[in-house]
């Protein structure tokens, strides 16, 4: 059975991991990402993550998660999202990957109990290979996207 991965905010960077997801086999569905025109018919549109969070067992937040404000980084939609209510909205022991998240948010991911993994405190011999990912992902563009898989490879992470 193919994994689910819902890619939640981010910008287009998060769109290139969803198409490099995709291309692996995965299903994706995304929430306040709109993908940029190359990937428009590779994608799925959109959904609102009122409707798409509460069946969402896997999730990829960006890195970073949130804004100063508390708001889910968003820039590829008009809307905001505080990502307090979205973590609400996750069913009870989701599997999250992200950023750092503030205090009131660690707190929220304790009573749901989400397996939450903040990709900037992991182990030193997991966090590189995971910054090198992140680091490709900054400089990736439309035409290296094809370099995301192998540098998902490198990483001891199986989503």
């Amino acid at each position: 059975m193919k994994r689910t991965v819902t890619i939640l905010g981010g910008d287009e960077r998060m769109a290139w991991l969803a198409e490099s997801l995709r291309r692996e086999g995965y299903i994706i569905r995304l929430a306040a990402l709109l993908p940029p025109a190359p990937l428009k018919n590779r994608l799925p549109q959109p959904e609102t993550p009122d409707r798409l969070l509460p069946e969402s067992e896997t999730v990829i937040l960006a890195v970073p998660t949130v804004g100063p404000d508390g708001m889910l980084r968003t820039p590829t939609v008009p809307e905001c999202y505080p990502l307090a209510e979205c973590l609400r909205r996750l069913p009870e022991g989701a599997m999250v990957l992200g950023g750092t998240l503030p205090p009131d948010c660690r707190k929220i991911a304790e009573e749901q109990h989400l397996a939450y993994t903040d990709l900037l405190a992991l182990p030193d011999e997991v966090r590189q290979p995971i910054s090198d990912l992140i680091a490709l992902l900054r400089e990736a563009a439309p035409m290296h996207a094809a370099d995301i898989p192998t540098a998902v490879s490198y990483t001891h992470l199986t989503l």
